[in-house]
């Protein structure tokens, strides 16, 4: 089944497409127009520059003129099947070449734009991997898993960024939504990121680290810019958390699954926050679920679910992977509608959770299936 669908998608299919298209309009030409029609040949060649290169595109041109000049060298020896050709043949032909021409040529110019699109891809993945790195599986007693989807597909850079780094306090996760789409994020989310790499290890509390951060971004950001962002800390069987206008975490333990919201509302980085730290248990079989805006834009796009109710259908799967994979499908499917981001945290045992790595990371341009 996968090599059927990759033929279907790949040149030769498209290949033999536009030559079909070719032949058995050719073959309509001659029988019901008397090869009067020679212009609808010309969509073998329309449909091989949309996805062929120059010289596959040139063949079908080629094949498709040899089909529409058929009537003018067949007339005279079958003239009671074909008729006699009248005088505007010629010009349609001629029209016909130039329009083959332009097709070869629009074939080209698609081929050179593709090129040149991979290889902008290809520099910006660089660009990116030399500011991110992705989430350890564990680190100071906790796991992570993450599961990211950019709203545009074609797209090597998004708002939504997540890191995480061990300290003297615990482990400090940071996950934040830069305002913006794509190429406007590039920016301020590494500004973000680095930012909480320098700052996040010095901070006393996630406060300070909150207000530090702030201050460092300003520079960073526009006059109507700004950062969605949580704060948290795990050490010694619990976590802090600091909300500046970001999605409140999920928690599911104990058999319930509760929202973990803040006692006042703070506005986002670069909004100058005021935010409050508020502290909750966090034990073994607990899980945690940070994300985006995006899951709650899924959500309200998709079935009629609470946001609760979905993540403790989700949450319930034993493996974290198949627990974010499960509640992105319950959310919303493949539809993007904004960025998406979801860090999963729970606790492991000292000896899977050793590991003294400190990263960080922003999200790919598409996500990961």
């Amino acid at each position: 089944m996968t090599r059927a669908r990759t033929w279907l998608r790949g040149p030769a299919c498209w290949m033999l497409l536009a030559l079909t298209l070719c032949t058995l309009l050719g073959a309509l030409n001659l029988r019901v127009a008397q090869g009067h029609a020679t212009g609808v040949v010309l969509l073998g060649p329309v449909v091989a520059c949309l996805r062929l290169g120059p010289r596959p595109t040139a063949a079908v041109a080629g094949w498709a003129l040899l089909i529409a000049t058929a009537p003018a060298t067949t007339a005279p020896l079958w003239p009671e099947l074909y008729g006699s050709l009248d005088a505007g043949f010629p010009l349609r032909t001629a029209a016909l070449c130039a329009a083959c021409g332009l097709a070869v040529y629009a074939a080209a110019q698609h081929t050179a734009l593709r090129a040149s699109l991979a290889q902008v891809t290809r520099v910006a993945a660089a660009a990116q991997s030399a500011i991110m790195r992705p989430l350890p599986p564990c680190a100071g007693g906790v796991s992570f898993a993450v599961r990211e989807r950019a709203a545009v597909r074609q797209s090597a850079f998004c708002g939504d960024v997540y890191a995480a780094v061990e300290t003297p306090f615990g482990v400090r996760l940071l996950v934040a939504d830069v305002s913006g789409h794509s190429l406007d994020t590039i920016r301020p989310a590494a500004a973000v990121v680095a930012g909480f790499r320098d700052l996040a290890a010095s901070a006393p509390t996630l406060t300070e680290l909150a207000r530090a951060l702030d201050t460092r971004l300003l520079p960073e950001l526009g006059p109507e810019d700004f950062v969605t962002a949580v704060f948290a800390e795990f050490d010694a069987g619990e976590v802090t958390l600091v909300n500046c206008g970001h999605p409140a975490p999920v928690r599911k333990g104990g058999g319930r699954v509760r929202l973990l919201e803040p006692h006042a509302v703070s506005p986002p980085l670069g909004l100058h926050p005021s935010p409050e730290a508020y502290r909750f248990r966090f034990q073994g079989g607990d899980r945690l679920l940070f994300y985006t805006d995006g899951l709650t834009d899924a959500a309200a796009d998709g079935p009629p679910l609470p946001l609760l109710e979905l993540a403790g259908r989700a949450l319930g799967e034993p493996l974290a992977a198949d627990a974010l994979a499960r509640l992105e499908k319950l959310a919303g499917g493949g539809r993007r509608t904004d960025d998406l981001l979801l860090v999963l945290c729970q606790p492991v045992d000292d000896t899977a959770a050793h590991s003294t790595t400190i990263s960080t990371g922003m999200l790919p341009r598409v996500a990961r299936e």
